[in-house]
């Protein structure tokens, strides 16, 4: 792809349907290419599946086909480090 005022840009693939919007990102080392697509997908009837959920006490949630979503243990050390890794990387722009 040649862009003026930019180095060739080497896309590995463009999205099929319709471009709408080509966002170009530059940060201090890396150029990216952004596509916005317009895509029409037909949705078939029997590709939908409904499933009911119903929120319990003994475990987190039963789906309506009888699985069972067991409850998660609420490691809070854990979540800090995640919370402390998330804003150090907000910080640092990625």
């Amino acid at each position: 792809m040649k862009i003026k005022g930019l180095p060739s840009l080497k896309v590995s693939s463009i999205p099929e349907g319709d471009i709408k919007l080509v966002r170009i990102l530059k940060t201090a080392s890396l150029l990216t290419v952004q596509f916005v697509v317009k895509r029409v997908e037909q949705i078939t009837s029997s590709s939908i599946r409904a499933v009911g959920i119903d929120l319990g006490i003994k475990s987190l949630a039963v789906l309506s086909d009888s699985n069972e979503v067991a409850d998660r243990e609420c490691n809070h050390s854990t979540i800090n480090e995640l919370h402390g890794d998330l804003h150090l990387q907000t910080r640092a722009g990625k």
